[in-house]
């Protein structure tokens, strides 16, 4: 059995009325009085799966779930209602109505959250919120940036490194003739 019939970035108006399995990461939970939503990301994108009482297994399944929780569902793809698409995501017309839910590994809560946009301000301590989100900068979004500046900073540290050991070897091939 696979894991997924689709990616979260697949899932589009053209697949309403198939019943689809995903799997990928709890972005956000919302319980809305009896309807949980969930919004579960993968490394395509975002999906809003709506959790339903009336199967009271996969919701009492739902009610467990939190933040960064990895997890396979099973559902049917329909429309959102009117009003409630989000032009922001591929996905925005549509939701996944849950039947199945499988946690497949839970999550410790993350030392802040990772869906936050904004990073650390002058209002808080910079010093500690700076050092926690550069310790788990792989974590958090504001060090993209930085990652591809080192990135950026590792190439041109080994093509300067592939550059002298070129011109050693030149020299040295020369000196030796």
């Amino acid at each position: 059995m696979s894991m997924r019939s689709h990616t979260c970035g697949q899932v589009t108006d053209s697949l309403i009325g198939q019943e689809i399995t995903l799997a990928g990461w709890v972005n956000r939970r919302r319980d809305h009085g009896g309807v949980i939503f969930i919004d579960l990301r993968d490394r395509e994108g975002f999906v809003q799966v709506v959790c339903d009482p009336d199967r009271p297994d996969m919701f009492k399944e739902a009610e467990g779930v939190r933040n960064e929780y990895c997890i396979q569902i099973k559902g049917l793809v329909r429309a959102r209602p009117a009003g409630t698409e989000n032009s922001d995501l591929v996905s925005g017309k549509v939701e996944i109505l849950c039947h199945n839910l499988h946690v497949l590994n839970a999550s410790v809560t993350p030392p802040f959250q990772l869906d936050d946009d904004n990073p650390p301000t002058n209002t808080e301590n910079d010093l500690a919120a700076w050092t926690r989100h550069g310790a788990y900068r792989k974590l958090s979004g504001w060090f993209e940036i930085f990652d591809r500046e080192q990135t950026f900073v590792d190439f041109a540290k080994c093509d300067r490194k592939r550059l002298l050991v070129n011109v050693c070897v030149y020299e040295r091939s020369n000196i030796l003739k």
